[in-house]
């Protein structure tokens, strides 16, 4: 599944843009956070889904993907359609998911004028879920087979927050583009750093670590 190179995908652009991130456990309180990414959120665990809920209700911004609450605590599948709990927060139904093999060809392409001004086409590998958008705006299509021209990313507004849902693994530029464009819409706190260096919070300290081999001195 590839579930951890997934989740520093996710990571590296906002690290790259200076951006402090915590990596937390699904059930952690979400009030101190304005953007929450869950890549591959498989598994829901009582409360998660309503934590996500309240989360975006209140103002804030959910990343979600592919391969999202399929399963509960027990590892065993939700009933009424996918993705389970979340899937009137996310405002989609996941048909199902379609298993890329590295000879398959498939794309995807904003709509024009999308609201989160995405741009250019991108390859999708190994994981493509077909998806039906409910309340939620398609930013994105399918380009390939059976399902061209069916939603690959949407957008739903909760309350005062709103949810992204990245049906397909697309490659890192698109994920680069659109976590930079929503640091930019979010105005998130960041600092300007030399590449490969990165700064990280605790508490009323903060870290600088220097990954390459150069002297900042």
């Amino acid at each position: 599944q590839q579930y951890n190179a997934t989740c520093r995908a996710h990571h590296a652009p906002l690290l790259a843009r200076g951006v402090g991130v915590d990596v937390i456990e699904s059930s952690c309180d979400l009030d101190p956070y304005r953007l929450v990414i869950a890549p591959m959120l498989y598994m829901l665990r009582p409360g998660v889904a309503e934590s996500l809920t309240r989360f975006v209700e209140r103002g804030g911004t959910l990343v979600t993907t592919y391969l999202t609450g399929l399963v509960d605590e027990h590892d065993l599948c939700f009933t009424g359609g996918f993705p389970g709990p979340l899937r009137k927060l996310l405002g989609v139904w996941a048909e199902e998911t379609d298993a890329l093999l590295e000879v398959d060809v498939q794309s995807v392409t904003p709509i024009e004028g999308n609201v989160l001004g995405l741009r250019g086409t991108h390859k999708a590998r190994h994981y493509a879920d077909i998806i039906h958008a409910e309340s939620a705006t398609v930013l994105a299509t399918y380009d390939h087979d059976f399902y061209a021209g069916s939603p690959a990313v949407t957008l739903n507004r909760v309350g005062l927050g709103r949810v992204v849902h990245v049906a397909a693994r697309l490659e890192d530029a698109f994920v680069d583009g659109l976590l930079g464009r929503l640091v930019e819409a979010l105005d998130l706190p960041r600092r300007d750093l030399p590449p490969g260096v990165h700064s990280h919070r605790r508490g009323g300290l903060e870290f600088l670590f220097n990954w390459t081999n150069r002297s900042l001195s």
